[in-house]
C-alpha cells in the first residue's frame, strides 16, 4: 500500500514546499494518480515500477507537476539535497564497521552481527578480489611504523559480561530499528526519479549486506584450522597473534601429558606459539540454553572465545572454498555500494536540510552504535590473548 500512500507523506521541510503545490496548483494530476491506483488490481507491479502499470504514467505527470510549479529557488535546495543523499553511503563507510570485522564478531555471537549487518548497511570495499584476514584485526603487536593503538577490553566476570551483552543487544536492536522505519520514510516520502512508483529499492540495499555477512562469517570459518587432539577434547590452536615461544635453535615442541598419563605431542610448526585452550564455540556450546548464553554474553567474559587461526599449510578445497566465498562477498559489496549511490541520489522531494536532520543524522546514529559494538567485541577478544601472553 506504500505507491497509494505517495504525494500524502514528506519530510518536515519538504512539506512546507511541495505539499501545497501537490494538493493546489497540480490537484487535477494528483486525482488522476489515485484514480489510476484504485482501478489496479495488481498491486504487485505498482510497488515494482513495472512502466506497464497503469499508475506509471500517472505518477511521472505529477511529480512533473510540482517540479513545473515549484521556484528555482526550491530547485536549488532540492538538487543540494540530492546531492547530499549521493554521499550518503560513502559518509556511511567510513563510520559503519567493516564486513571483516563483522565477520570476526559473527563468529562468536552470531545474532549479534547479523542484526549489526542490517543496522548499520554500508558495506566497506578497500580494493575487489582483496580480502583482510579477520584475524589480523586481534594482533597485538605492529610492525613499525604502524600508529594502530586497538582496544584491549580486561576480562569480566559473567554477570558482568551479560549484563553488557543484553545492553549490546538492545542497542544494536535500537539500531536497526531506526535504520528499518527510516528506510520506510524514505520509501513514502520520497520518489525515486527513475522509478516513480518503485519502492523496494533501499528494502534490497538494506537487506543485502545480511547475506554478505553470512558469506563472510562462512568464508572465515572455512579458512580456519580446527585440527582436533585425539586425546583430548580441546583444539590445538595456532596463534599467530602472539609471539612465539618457541626460539629458532630449538624447533621441538614440548611435551605434554594428557588426562588419561599418555605423552601428548604439540604441533610442529616452527615460529609459532601453539596454545590449548579448550573447545571451539560450535562445540562446547551442548545445548541450545548454553548456546543461548552465550550469544547474550559479550566477549569480554568469554574466556574461551579463540578460535584456530588461519590454516596456511593446509590450502585445500575447503580452504579455497572459505577464500573463494569472502571474495565474492567483497566483489558484491562494490555493486551494493554502487547501487545505494544511485539509490539514494535519485530520491526527489528531500531538501538539503532534511537530507542532514532527517536522515543523515539517524543514519550515522546507527552506524555510530554498530561500531562502538564492534569495537568493544574486538577489544574483549585481544584482552584474552593480551591475557594468554602474560
Amino acid at each position: 500500500m506504500i505507491t497509494q500512500e505517495r504525494f500524502q507523506h514528506w519530510f518536515s521541510n519538504a512539506r512546507k514546499i511541495f505539499e501545497p503545490t501537490s494538493n493546489n496548483e497540480c490537484n487535477a494530476t494528483l486525482a488522476e494518480y489515485r484514480k489510476a491506483y484504485a482501478s489496479t488490481s495488481n498491486h504487485v507491479d505498482n510497488n515494482l515500477g513495472l512502466y506497464s502499470s497503469p499508475t506509471y504514467a500517472t505518477c511521472r505527470e505529477h511529480v512533473s507537476c510540482i517540479l513545473d510549479n515549484t521556484s528555482e529557488y526550491s530547485k536549488a535546495t532540492l538538487s543540494t539535497g540530492t546531492a547530499l543523499l549521493g554521499l550518503m553511503p560513502l559518509v556511511l563507510v567510513a563510520l559503519a564497521p567493516t564486513t571483516t570485522e563483522l565477520a570476526l564478531v559473527g563468529m562468536y555471537r552470531p545474532g549479534l552481527g547479523l542484526i549489526l549487518s542490517a543496522a548499520s548497511p554500508a558495506v566497506i570495499v578497500d580494493r575487489v578480489f582483496s580480502w583482510q584476514d579477520p584475524g589480523e584485526l586481534l594482533k597485538l603487536d605492529h610492525t613499525a611504523g604502524d600508529v594502530r593503538n586497538p582496544l584491549i577490553m580486561n576480562k569480566r566476570g559473567k554477570r558482568a559480561s551479560l549484563v553488557l551483552g543484553i545492553i549490546q543487544y538492545l542497542l544494536a536492536l535500537g539500531a536497526v530499528g531506526n535504520t528499518a522505519f527510516l528506510v520506510i520514510e524514505l520509501s513514502l516520502n520520497g520518489v525515486l526519479n527513475w522509478g516513480c512508483t518503485m519502492t523496494w529499492p533501499l528494502y534490497v540495499w538494506i537487506s543485502l549486506p545480511v547475506m554478505f555477512h553470512i558469506m563472510a562469517c562462512v568464508g572465515y570459518y572455512l579458512t580456519l584450522d580446527h585440527s582436533r587432539n585425539p586425546d583430548s577434547t580441546a583444539y590445538l590452536q595456532v596463534s599467530t597473534c602472539l609471539p612465539s615461544i618457541a626460539s629458532a635453535s630449538s624447533l621441538e615442541p614440548p611435551v605434554q601429558t594428557g588426562d588419561s598419563g599418555k605423552r601428548r605431542p604439540q604441533s610442529k610448526r616452527a615460529g609459532y606459539e601453539v596454545r590449548e585452550v579448550g573447545t571451539s564455540i560450535a562445540s562446547q556450546t551442548k545445548s541450545w540454553g548454553e548456546r543461548l548464553r552465550l550469544e547474550f554474553t559479550s566477549t569480554v567474559g568469554q574466556l574461551n572465545a579463540h578460535y584456530p587461526s588461519r590454516n596456511w599449510k593446509a590450502h585445500n578445497t575447503e580452504v579455497r572454498i572459505g577464500l573463494l566465498l569472502c571474495n565474492l562477498s567483497g566483489f558484491l559489496s562494490f555493486f551494493h555500494l554502487i547501487f545505494a549511490i544511485i539509490s539514494f541520489s535519485g530520491l526527489l522531494f528531500v531538501t538539503a536540510i532534511d537530507a542532514i536532520s532527517d536522515i543523515g543524522m539517524r543514519l550515522a546514529l546507527s552506524a555510530l552504535v554498530s561500531r562502538l559494538i564492534v569495537l568493544v567485541e574486538l577489544g574483549g577478544l585481544r584482552g584474552g590473548l593480551h591475557k594468554a601472553e602474560q
